[in-house]
């Protein structure tokens, strides 16, 4: 995996929404894994949030927009039954309750979820948000974003 931290189930809707989300879902009982970009818009009404995926290509995918915290997938994707597709979906709408699926387990990727900047002081990475943009989120910095990995 890129990174030793796992996302705590509690704070990964916060982390995903953030507005420059870069992450990793694994599922160990289906054995699939999908490397997902969640963007916000620059909206400050209605805010819109553009979901990408890396799995099987090296590029990044359109898969969907998120808008009144509804996942809308990418009619191109939808209509093929996309397995990334159908993933995400299922984690948007369990974003609250993944402490209910432990084979579940998400990655961070070394970025501030919210500016996208490299993360290099150990209390950006423990929280996964630079200094500045924890404070504006109010997220505790260094705070307990990350359960270590076993």
């Amino acid at each position: 995996m890129p990174n030793t931290n796992i996302i705590q189930a509690q704070n990964f809707s916060t982390f995903m929404l953030a507005g420059n989300a870069v992450f990793t879902v694994t599922n160990a009982t289906t054995g699939n894994h999908f490397t997902f970009k969640v963007k916000r818009g620059y909206a400050d009404r209605n805010p819109t949030w553009y979901v990408k995926v890396k799995s099987k290509s090296p590029k990044w995918v359109h898969l969907g927009t998120i808008s009144g915290f509804k996942f809308r997938p990418n009619e191109i994707m939808k209509e093929k039954r996309n397995i990334e597709v159908t993933a995400f979906a299922w984690l948007f709408k369990q974003r609250r309750q993944l402490a209910r699926f432990p084979t579940v387990k998400i990655y961070h990727e070394g970025g501030c979820a919210r500016c996208g900047r490299t993360l290099t002081l150990p209390e950006s990475i423990e929280c996964g948000f630079g200094k500045t943009c924890a404070k504006l989120l109010d997220v505790e910095y260094g705070g307990p974003l990350y359960a270590s990995a076993q």
